[in-house]
């Protein structure tokens, strides 16, 4: 079993484009271990999403929220 776990809801994963924390290959190892989640880079940031690109993280969060409230 993945690291990750199981998901039955719709998950959710925003990393920063640039970040030493969630790189490109985790993205991907997360988006294989749990094929459901939507992953997205924010552009212009790093680890601290909302600290370095507060517009594009926002969008993220908003985006993500969207389906769930309509």
């Amino acid at each position: 079993m993945s690291h990750y776990g199981t998901a039955t809801d719709r998950t959710y994963e925003r990393a920063g484009a640039r970040s030493p924390v969630v790189t490109a290959a985790g993205a991907q190892e997360a988006r294989a271990s749990l094929p459901s989640a939507a992953v997205t880079a924010v552009p212009d940031a790093g680890h601290m999403l909302f600290w370095d690109n507060p517009p594009a993280a926002l969008a993220a969060l908003r985006a993500a929220l969207r389906p769930m409230v309509g």
